[in-house]
C-alpha cells in the first residue's frame, strides 16, 4: 500500500482522537472504576421550609448496576436495559484534591445517608442516546456513590425544581 493512500486513514484516526475527549480515572480518580449497585433512592422536598424525606430502597440482587471503566465510560443496566454514559471533567485533578470528611444526606432533621472520607465531584456526563451533556454533582468514597439529580427519572437531571431532589445510592460491588 503506497503512503499516499494511507494519509486519509491516518486524518480520520487522528480526528476521531482529538476530537473525542476521553477521561483517562487514574490515581485518586481510579476509586471510580468498577461496578455499582443502587441500593437506594432518597427523594428530598423542601416547601416553605419545611423539609420530608422519602426513601426507596433496593433488593442488592436485582437492583440497578452502573458499571464504570477506566476510560470514563459508563453502563447502567436496569430492568434488561442498556443506557451509555461518558464522564468527563473540567479539571480532574481539581474534583479529586481535597477530601471530604463528612457529609451528610437528608433534612437537618432527618439525616438519612452519609459519606465520610470522599469527594465531591463535578464531571459531565455525556448521555448517548439522547446526545446532551449534563452537569453532575457526585459525592463518592471508596464504598459509596451517591449521585445528585433534580429528576426521578432522570439520574443526571439538573433540570427542575430545586425545591425537590434525589440522591440516587450505589454500593460498590467489586
Amino acid at each position: 500500500m503506497k503512503i499516499k493512500n494511507l494519509i486519509p486513514l491516518f486524518l480520520v484516526v487522528l480526528f476521531l482522537n482529538i476530537s473525542c475527549k476521553k477521561e483517562i480515572l487514574k490515581d485518586e480518580s481510579s476509586i471510580l472504576i468498577g461496578k455499582w449497585r443502587k441500593t437506594k433512592t432518597i427523594n428530598r422536598t423542601s416547601y416553605g421550609g419545611i423539609c420530608s424525606v422519602n426513601i426507596t430502597t433496593f433488593d442488592v440482587n436485582t437492583s440497578a448496576l452502573l458499571e464504570i471503566k477506566k476510560t470514563g465510560e459508563m453502563t447502567l443496566y436496569d430492568c434488561g436495559s442498556e443506557q451509555e454514559f461518558s464522564m468527563s471533567f473540567d479539571n480532574i485533578d481539581e474534583d479529586f484534591n481535597q477530601r471530604i470528611e463528612y457529609i451528610e444526606f437528608g433534612c437537618s432533621h432527618s439525616v438519612v445517608d452519609s459519606i465520610k472520607n470522599g469527594f465531591r465531584i463535578v464531571p459531565d456526563i455525556y448521555v448517548k442516546k439522547e446526545k446532551k451533556t449534563y452537569y453532575s454533582v457526585i459525592h463518592l468514597n471508596s464504598k459509596k456513590l451517591i449521585i445528585k439529580s433534580y429528576s426521578q427519572l432522570d439520574l443526571f437531571s439538573i433540570n427542575g425544581d430545586s425545591r425537590q431532589l434525589y440522591y440516587y445510592v450505589f454500593e460498590k460491588v467489586n
